[in-house]
Protein backbone atom coordinates (compact mmCIF):
# COMPACT_ATOMS: atom_id res chain seq x y z
CA UNK A 1 0.00 0.00 0.00
CA UNK A 2 2.71 2.37 0.86
CA UNK A 3 4.50 1.90 -2.79
CA UNK A 4 1.49 2.98 -4.23
CA UNK A 5 0.84 5.55 -2.71
CA UNK A 6 4.21 6.95 -3.20
CA UNK A 7 3.89 6.17 -6.72
CA UNK A 8 0.63 8.19 -7.21
CA UNK A 9 2.01 11.51 -5.84
CA UNK A 10 5.23 11.13 -7.77
CA UNK A 11 3.04 10.58 -10.83
CA UNK A 12 0.95 13.36 -9.71
CA UNK A 13 4.33 15.87 -8.73
CA UNK A 14 5.67 15.57 -12.05
CA UNK A 15 2.39 16.23 -13.72
CA UNK A 16 2.68 19.50 -11.70
CA UNK A 17 6.08 19.99 -13.32
CA UNK A 18 5.52 19.49 -16.41
CA UNK A 19 2.82 21.24 -16.37
CA UNK A 20 4.43 24.26 -14.65
CA UNK A 21 6.81 24.34 -17.27
CA UNK A 22 4.51 24.21 -20.43
CA UNK A 23 2.94 27.02 -18.45
CA UNK A 24 6.41 29.67 -18.15
CA UNK A 25 6.30 32.06 -20.43
CA UNK A 26 9.00 32.84 -22.80
CA UNK A 27 11.88 34.91 -22.01
CA UNK A 28 12.81 37.72 -24.24
CA UNK A 29 16.65 39.39 -23.72
CA UNK A 30 17.91 42.95 -25.13
CA UNK A 31 21.00 42.23 -26.81
CA UNK A 32 23.54 45.00 -28.26
CA UNK A 33 26.08 43.64 -30.69
CA UNK A 34 28.27 46.13 -33.47
CA UNK A 35 27.67 45.83 -36.85
CA UNK A 36 30.69 45.27 -39.28
CA UNK A 37 33.09 48.29 -40.39
CA UNK A 38 35.02 49.23 -37.45
CA UNK A 39 38.95 48.86 -36.96
CA UNK A 40 39.92 46.31 -34.20
CA UNK A 41 41.89 46.95 -31.70
CA UNK A 42 42.89 47.59 -27.65
CA UNK A 43 42.53 50.24 -24.77
CA UNK A 44 45.78 52.17 -24.99
CA UNK A 45 48.57 52.60 -22.24
CA UNK A 46 47.60 56.04 -22.30
CA UNK A 47 43.77 55.32 -21.15
CA UNK A 48 43.52 56.51 -17.59
CA UNK A 49 39.76 58.29 -17.01
CA UNK A 50 38.75 59.81 -13.92
CA UNK A 51 36.56 56.82 -12.15
CA UNK A 52 38.40 54.54 -13.69
CA UNK A 53 38.10 52.09 -10.32
CA UNK A 54 34.32 51.32 -11.32
CA UNK A 55 35.43 50.98 -14.59
CA UNK A 56 37.67 48.56 -14.46
CA UNK A 57 35.33 47.08 -12.35
CA UNK A 58 33.74 46.01 -15.36
CA UNK A 59 36.20 44.31 -16.66
CA UNK A 60 37.30 47.13 -18.56
CA UNK A 61 41.06 48.12 -18.60
CA UNK A 62 44.08 48.90 -20.79
CA UNK A 63 44.68 46.30 -23.30
CA UNK A 64 40.95 45.28 -23.46
CA UNK A 65 39.38 45.00 -27.11
CA UNK A 66 37.92 47.87 -28.78
CA UNK A 67 35.96 48.49 -31.81
CA UNK A 68 36.66 51.70 -33.79
CA UNK A 69 34.66 53.82 -35.82
CA UNK A 70 36.11 57.15 -37.39
CA UNK A 71 35.15 59.36 -40.68
CA UNK A 72 37.44 56.60 -42.07
CA UNK A 73 35.38 53.78 -40.81
CA UNK A 74 32.15 54.97 -39.79
CA UNK A 75 29.60 52.70 -42.10
CA UNK A 76 28.24 50.93 -38.53
CA UNK A 77 28.22 51.28 -34.74
CA UNK A 78 25.85 50.16 -31.59
CA UNK A 79 22.98 48.42 -32.60
CA UNK A 80 20.13 46.66 -30.37
CA UNK A 81 17.56 43.78 -30.55
CA UNK A 82 14.62 43.03 -30.16
CA UNK A 83 14.32 47.06 -31.60
CA UNK A 84 11.50 47.52 -28.24
CA UNK A 85 13.98 48.00 -25.46
CA UNK A 86 14.98 50.60 -22.97
CA UNK A 87 18.74 51.92 -22.73
CA UNK A 88 20.29 53.77 -19.62
CA UNK A 89 23.57 55.71 -20.31
CA UNK A 90 25.92 55.93 -17.39
CA UNK A 91 28.84 58.22 -16.83
CA UNK A 92 31.91 56.34 -16.03
CA UNK A 93 34.61 58.98 -16.29
CA UNK A 94 37.05 61.56 -18.55
CA UNK A 95 40.34 62.90 -18.94
CA UNK A 96 39.66 65.59 -21.31
CA UNK A 97 40.76 69.23 -21.77
CA UNK A 98 37.54 69.76 -24.35
CA UNK A 99 34.30 69.57 -23.06
CA UNK A 100 32.02 66.93 -24.79
CA UNK A 101 28.75 66.00 -24.45
CA UNK A 102 26.69 62.87 -24.95
CA UNK A 103 23.00 63.46 -27.04
CA UNK A 104 20.29 61.29 -28.00
CA UNK A 105 18.10 63.35 -30.25
CA UNK A 106 17.56 66.76 -29.54
CA UNK A 107 18.22 65.96 -26.12
CA UNK A 108 21.57 66.29 -24.15
CA UNK A 109 22.02 63.30 -21.80
CA UNK A 110 25.29 64.55 -20.01
CA UNK A 111 28.64 66.37 -20.57
CA UNK A 112 31.90 65.38 -19.39
CA UNK A 113 32.24 68.15 -16.68
CA UNK A 114 29.85 66.24 -14.61
CA UNK A 115 30.97 63.83 -11.92
CA UNK A 116 31.27 59.93 -12.63
CA UNK A 117 28.29 58.19 -11.98
CA UNK A 118 25.60 59.99 -13.42
CA UNK A 119 22.86 57.98 -14.86
CA UNK A 120 20.30 59.25 -17.94
CA UNK A 121 17.58 57.13 -19.19
CA UNK A 122 16.23 54.65 -19.33
CA UNK A 123 15.08 55.80 -23.02
CA UNK A 124 12.75 53.42 -25.12
CA UNK A 125 14.52 52.79 -28.31
CA UNK A 126 12.37 51.80 -31.41
CA UNK A 127 14.84 50.68 -34.02
CA UNK A 128 18.12 49.10 -34.19
CA UNK A 129 20.40 52.12 -33.78
CA UNK A 130 21.06 52.78 -30.98
CA UNK A 131 20.27 56.77 -30.68
CA UNK A 132 23.18 58.36 -29.05
CA UNK A 133 26.10 60.68 -30.44
CA UNK A 134 29.32 62.35 -28.68
CA UNK A 135 29.68 66.08 -29.51
CA UNK A 136 33.27 68.13 -29.42
CA UNK A 137 31.67 71.17 -27.87
CA UNK A 138 34.80 72.55 -27.86
CA UNK A 139 36.27 73.43 -30.93
CA UNK A 140 33.78 73.66 -33.46
CA UNK A 141 30.63 71.58 -32.02
CA UNK A 142 31.82 68.52 -34.15
CA UNK A 143 29.54 65.49 -33.62
CA UNK A 144 30.53 61.45 -33.99
CA UNK A 145 27.13 60.07 -34.41
CA UNK A 146 26.65 56.25 -33.40
CA UNK A 147 25.74 54.12 -36.87
CA UNK A 148 26.30 57.90 -38.71
CA UNK A 149 28.63 60.40 -39.74
CA UNK A 150 31.85 61.09 -37.64
CA UNK A 151 33.31 64.06 -38.03
CA UNK A 152 37.25 64.19 -39.34
CA UNK A 153 39.28 63.50 -36.28
CA UNK A 154 36.70 61.92 -34.23
CA UNK A 155 36.45 58.65 -33.08
CA UNK A 156 34.12 56.21 -31.04
CA UNK A 157 35.46 52.66 -29.95
CA UNK A 158 33.26 50.22 -28.24
CA UNK A 159 33.88 47.58 -25.71
CA UNK A 160 31.56 44.69 -24.90
CA UNK A 161 30.56 43.75 -21.08
CA UNK A 162 28.16 41.34 -21.76
CA UNK A 163 25.00 40.76 -24.19
CA UNK A 164 23.31 43.74 -22.88
CA UNK A 165 26.29 46.20 -21.85
CA UNK A 166 28.72 47.74 -23.92
CA UNK A 167 31.27 50.33 -23.23
CA UNK A 168 31.73 53.71 -25.79
CA UNK A 169 34.91 55.57 -25.25
CA UNK A 170 35.15 59.20 -27.09
CA UNK A 171 37.89 60.75 -28.38
CA UNK A 172 37.64 64.12 -29.34
CA UNK A 173 40.99 64.66 -31.66
CA UNK A 174 42.57 67.01 -28.87
CA UNK A 175 46.04 66.87 -27.62
CA UNK A 176 47.49 66.08 -30.83
CA UNK A 177 45.36 63.77 -31.12
CA UNK A 178 46.32 61.18 -27.86
CA UNK A 179 43.78 58.64 -29.10
CA UNK A 180 43.20 57.62 -25.95
CA UNK A 181 39.84 57.11 -25.87
CA UNK A 182 38.99 58.71 -22.70
CA UNK A 183 37.68 61.99 -23.70
CA UNK A 184 34.29 60.59 -22.54
CA UNK A 185 33.23 57.52 -21.16
CA UNK A 186 30.18 55.90 -21.27
CA UNK A 187 28.22 52.61 -20.22
CA UNK A 188 25.32 51.36 -22.18
CA UNK A 189 22.95 49.20 -20.34
CA UNK A 190 20.00 47.58 -22.42
CA UNK A 191 16.84 46.03 -20.88
CA UNK A 192 13.80 44.32 -22.64
CA UNK A 193 10.61 46.29 -22.40
CA UNK A 194 8.27 43.08 -22.66
CA UNK A 195 8.14 43.71 -26.33
CA UNK A 196 9.94 42.55 -30.12
CA UNK A 197 10.77 39.48 -30.48
CA UNK A 198 11.25 36.90 -27.77
CA UNK A 199 13.94 34.02 -27.92
CA UNK A 200 11.43 30.93 -27.29
CA UNK A 201 12.43 27.16 -26.80
CA UNK A 202 10.32 24.68 -28.87
CA UNK A 203 8.59 22.15 -26.58
CA UNK A 204 7.92 18.69 -28.01
CA UNK A 205 4.00 18.76 -28.88
CA UNK A 206 3.52 15.21 -26.67
CA UNK A 207 4.81 16.72 -23.54
CA UNK A 208 0.75 17.87 -22.61
CA UNK A 209 -0.21 14.58 -23.61
CA UNK A 210 1.87 13.25 -21.18
CA UNK A 211 1.16 15.56 -18.27
CA UNK A 212 -2.08 14.48 -18.94
CA UNK A 213 -1.44 11.09 -18.51
CA UNK A 214 0.22 11.37 -15.21
CA UNK A 215 -1.80 13.08 -13.49
CA UNK A 216 -4.70 11.17 -14.73
CA UNK A 217 -2.59 8.10 -13.34
CA UNK A 218 -1.73 10.21 -9.88
CA UNK A 219 -5.35 10.26 -9.13
CA UNK A 220 -6.32 6.97 -9.65
CA UNK A 221 -3.71 6.03 -7.59
CA UNK A 222 -5.64 8.56 -5.01
CA UNK A 223 -8.72 6.95 -5.51
CA UNK A 224 -7.84 3.41 -5.16
CA UNK A 225 -5.91 4.50 -1.72
CA UNK A 226 -9.23 5.47 -0.67
CA UNK A 227 -11.38 3.22 -1.32
CA UNK A 228 -8.82 0.31 -0.05
CA UNK A 229 -8.84 2.38 3.24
Amino acid sequence: MFVRVSRSVFAVGVAAAVVSLLSTSSVSAATLSLSSGGVTSTLPGNFNPTGIAAINADGINVGTAITIFSDVANTGGLFVSPQNVSVTFDFMGKEAGFTNALISGSNVLFNNNVAPGITSGPLSVNSGVVPFLFRAITPGNLDAVNGGTIASGLQIAFARVSDSIFYAFFDDGGAGPDADFDDMVVRITARDLGGGTQATTPLPATLPLFATGLGALGLFGLRRKRKAA
